[in-house]
């Protein structure tokens, strides 16, 4: 058995979450939002526009 961090109550060994306090007891890795790929999908389609520009405009 082990004890909560939160709540300092005993869990069990494999538990994922609290039973007394409902916490989560996995690491939370940040997650990156959809707003975030679009903008760098963005950016890369505006740098091979102005790559071809400049590539063809010689």
């Amino acid at each position: 058995m082990e004890t909560c961090p939160f709540c300092n109550k005993e869990i069990e060994d494999l538990a994922s979450t609290c039973p007394h306090c409902g916490k989560s007891l996995q690491p939370e890795y940040p997650t990156l939002s959809s707003k975030w790929f679009l903008g760098i999908w963005v950016f890369f389609l505006a740098l091979v526009v102005v790559l071809l520009i400049s590539m063809f405009s010689r």
